[in-house]
C-alpha cells in the first residue's frame, strides 16, 4: 500500500511529514525493532517502560522505511509526526488492515471480573451451532484450531487489527473479545466496530493506574460510548445487579438490555437456581416465557456470566432456545472453578479469583456445595500493583475458609513474607499458616486435605508462570495440583 494512500493525508491531521513519501510503500507495521520486515512502517510508541522514540535509528538500521513519531527523531527516512502514536496507530492498522471489523459482528466483553468466562461461553455458543467464532482475551486469539499467545487481555491495536483481518480470510465473521480498561484508556480498540457490548461487573482493582473507582468507571464506560446511536442496530448488554450499571447506560445511545439475578424487569432474569457440585440449575425468563437452562458451571456469578452471554448470543441469531442448548455443553475455561479431578473424594478447584469481589463471589459459591471443610491457598501480586485490596483478600478468604495457606503469588521485587503479613494485618484469627513457596504450599494444602474437604486454589488460575523478581519462573497450578492428589492417592 502505498504510504500516502495510507495516511489518508487529506482527511487525518499530522503536525509534519518530514522528507518525501509519495514513492515509499508499506508492506508491514511495527512498535518493536526487533520485528522489522521489507517496507515496514515503525511506530514510535511511548512506554511506562521503554520509550520507541529511542529505538528509531535501529529501525531505520533494520529497514524501516517511515516512522511516525510524537517527538523528535535523528533519522534519514521519512517521519510523519504526530500528537499521539497510539491513536494514530490505531487509525492507520484499521486502514492498512482494510477494516476488518466493519465486516464481521463483534461482541466486546468488559468489566472487572467475568470477562474471560463470559467469552469462552460466547464462543461455545456460536461453535456448538456450527458458526465459526474468534475470541480474543486473557488466553490469547483463538479461531478455528488456531491459537496465539498474547500478554495483554486486549492486545495492541496492530495484533488486534491484524488478528482480525486473519480471521475474515479464514472464514471467521464473528469474534467475542475481553476489552480491558487499560486498553480502553489507551486506544487499543480505537477504529475497531462492536456491534454488542456487554458489561460484567466494576469492582475494586487497577487503581494503581486508574486512580480512583469513577476513573475506572469512566474508563470501562468507553465502550459502550463508542457504540453510537440505537438506530444503528448495536446493542448494549449491562448487568442490572451492578451499580455502574445505571452509569454506562447514562453514557450510551444504542439500544440497552439488562440481566439479572435480582430483579425480574431485567430483559434476561434468572431464578430458582439450584447449585449442585458439578453444575447449576435455573429458569430463565425472557419476553414472558420461562426456559429450564442447566449451566455446568457453579455459582450465581457463573449464573451472571451464563445470562451475559446468551443474550449478546441472541443479539447477534435471535434464537435462544439454540443458545440454551448449546449451554449445557460447556466444559468450563482452564483456570476458572476449574475442578481437579481425584480419587480421594476431595473437592479440589483451580481459581484465578484475584479481587475482593472475584473472591468473594467464588467462595460465597463454595460455601453453598455439601462439604466438610474449605481450605483456601492465596497470595497476592507484588510490584506495582494496588496493594490496599490485600487485607480484604485475606478477611475473605479467612471468612469463608476453616483454614487458610497464604503463599507467594506474583512477588515481583517484593518480599513474599511481607506481602503475606499485609494479608492478615489486623485480623485477629488464627486458623491460617504462611508457606513462601507456592508449589510447597499446594503440597501443604492437599497434604491437609480429608475426604469431603474444599481445597482452593485461587490466584494465579491460567496463568502458566510465576514472576519472581525479575524472573519469569514457569508454573502450572493445575498440573501441580493434579500431581499432588495422585501423590496423595499411592501414599
Amino acid at each position: 500500500m502505498k504510504l500516502v494512500d495510507l495516511l489518508d493525508v487529506k482527511n487525518q491531521i499530522y503536525h509534519l511529514i518530514q522528507g518525501t513519501i509519495e514513492e515509499v510503500n508499506i508492506e508491514y507495521l511495527s512498535q518493536d525493532s526487533r520485528d522489522i520486515q521489507d517496507n515496514t512502517l515503525f511506530f514510535c510508541v511511548p512506554g511506562t517502560t521503554f520509550d520507541g522514540h529511542q529505538f528509531a535509528k535501529m529501525a531505520e538500521e533494520k529497514g524501516a522505511v517511515c516512522l511516525v513519531a510524537s517527538k523528535h527523531v535523528d533519522v534519514k527516512i521519512p517521519v510523519v509526526y504526530v500528537e499521539d502514536v497510539i491513536k494514530t496507530m490505531a487509525f492507520l492498522a484499521m486502514r492498512f488492515y482494510h477494516d476488518p471489523s466493519g465486516s464481521m459482528s463483534l461482541i466486546g466483553v468488559t468489566g472487572t471480573n467475568g470477562k474471560t468466562t463470559t467469552t469462552h461461553i460466547i464462543r461455545h455458543l456460536f461453535e456448538k451451532n456450527k458458526k465459526s467464532c474468534g475470541m480474543i482475551g486473557t488466553n490469547g486469539i483463538w479461531y478455528h484450531q488456531e491459537h496465539i499467545y498474547t500478554p495483554n487481555t486486549t492486545p495492541d491495536s496492530l495484533t488486534l487489527q491484524k488478528s482480525l483481518a486473519k480471521m475474515k480470510e479464514e472464514g471467521v465473521f464473528i469474534c467475542t473479545s475481553e476489552v480491558s480498561s487499560h486498553a480502553l484508556v489507551m486506544g487499543r480498540v480505537q477504529n475497531v466496530d462492536f456491534n454488542v457490548a456487554v458489561f460484567t461487573n466494576l469492582t475494586h482493582e487497577h487503581l494503581e493506574t486508574h486512580h480512583t473507582m469513577a476513573e475506572y468507571g469512566m474508563a470501562k464506560s468507553l465502550l459502550f460510548a463508542q457504540l453510537g446511536s440505537g438506530n444503528n442496530g448495536k446493542i448494549a448488554i449491562l448487568n442490572k445487579d451492578d451499580t455502574y450499571a445505571k452509569v454506562i447506560a447514562s453514557r450510551c445511545n444504542a439500544t440497552i438490555w439488562y440481566y439479572s439475578t435480582k430483579d425480574p424487569s431485567a430483559e434476561f432474569y434468572a431464578k430458582d437456581m439450584v447449585y449442585l457440585a458439578s453444575k447449576t440449575e435455573f429458569t430463565l425468563v425472557f419476553q414472558g416465557l420461562e426456559y429450564p437452562v442447566i449451566s455446568p458451571l457453579i455459582g450465581e456469578f457463573n449464573v451472571q456470566n451464563a445470562l451475559a452471554a446468551l443474550a449478546a448470543y441472541y443479539a447477534l441469531e435471535r434464537h435462544l432456545e439454540k443458545g440454551i442448548e448449546a449451554l449445557s455443553s460447556f466444559s468450563g475455561v482452564e483456570g476458572r472453578m476449574q475442578t481437579i479431578e481425584n480419587d480421594l473424594g476431595i473437592h479440589a478447584i483451580v481459581d484465578f479469583a484475584h479481587t475482593p469481589d472475584g473472591l468473594e463471589k467464588a467462595m460465597a459459591a463454595l460455601k453453598k456445595l455439601n462439604h466438610k471443610r474449605i481450605i483456601t491457598m492465596i497470595g497476592h501480586d507484588g510490584g506495582n500493583r494496588d496493594n490496599s485490596i490485600r487485607q480484604d483478600l485475606g478477611r475473605i478468604a479467612l471468612e469463608y475458609s476453616d483454614y487458610v495457606v497464604f503463599t507467594s503469588e506474583n512477588p515481583r521485587e517484593e518480599d513474599p513474607m511481607k506481602i503475606m503479613k499485609e494479608m492478615v494485618n489486623g485480623l485477629e484469627v488464627h486458623h491460617y499458616e504462611f508457606v513462601k513457596d507456592r508449589h510447597k504450599a499446594i503440597d501443604r494444602v492437599v497434604a491437609l486435605g480429608q475426604k469431603g474437604d474444599i481445597l482452593f486454589f485461587t490466584g494465579k488460575g491460567h496463568e502458566p508462570y510465576q514472576l519472581i523478581g525479575c524472573e519469569k519462573i514457569p508454573f502450572h497450578e493445575a498440573q501441580f495440583v493434579k500431581e499432588a492428589l495422585e501423590k496423595k492417592a499411592h501414599e
